[in-house]
C-alpha cells in the first residue's frame, strides 16, 4: 500500500465514522431504507454487479467527502437475498497516475474463483 492510498484510507475511514456517529443521534431516520444509500457523500454508477462466493455484490462511484461529487472512488454493498445489504467499504481508491482524479465506471468478472474489478480511471487535463 502506498502512502495516498494509506492516507485516503484514514481519511474515508475518519469520514464514515464521523457520519455514524451524527446518525446515531437522529436513529437513521434520514438513510434510506429500501435503497443503497453510501455511508456518506455521494453514489452514483452501480458497477461490478455480479454473484461471487455466496453473495450478491454491488460496487458504485462513491465521492465519501462530496455530496455533490467529487474525488471518485468505488463502494462496495453485499448481500445474500438481495433485500438485506451489508456496507463492505472502498475496494477501489484514486492512489496512482493512472485515476489520480477518480476511479469512474467498470465491471467485474468472476474467472477462477477470484474477482476482478475492472476500472476506468480519470485524469482530467487542462
Amino acid at each position: 500500500m502506498n502512502a495516498l492510498t494509506r492516507d485516503l484510507v484514514k481519511l474515508v475511514n475518519i469520514t464514515e465514522k464521523e457520519m455514524a456517529e451524527k446518525e446515531k443521534v437522529t436513529g437513521g431516520k434520514f438513510r434510506e431504507k429500501l435503497h443503497l444509500m453510501p455511508p456518506v457523500g455521494w453514489l452514483n454508477d452501480p458497477n461490478g454487479l455480479c454473484y461471487f462466493k455466496g453473495r450478491y455484490h454491488v460496487f458504485f462511484q462513491y465521492a465519501p467527502f462530496d455530496a455533490e461529487g467529487g474525488l471518485k472512488f468505488w463502494g462496495h454493498y453485499s448481500s445474500e437475498d438481495l433485500v438485506s445489504w451489508r456496507y463492505e467499504g472502498v475496494p477501489l481508491y484514486p492512489d496512482s497516475n493512472y485515476d489520480c482524479h477518480g476511479v469512474y465506471s467498470g465491471s467485474a468478472i468472476v474467472e477462477d474463483e477470484k474477482l476482478h474489478l475492472f476500472f476506468t480511471g480519470n485524469i482530467k487535463m487542462d
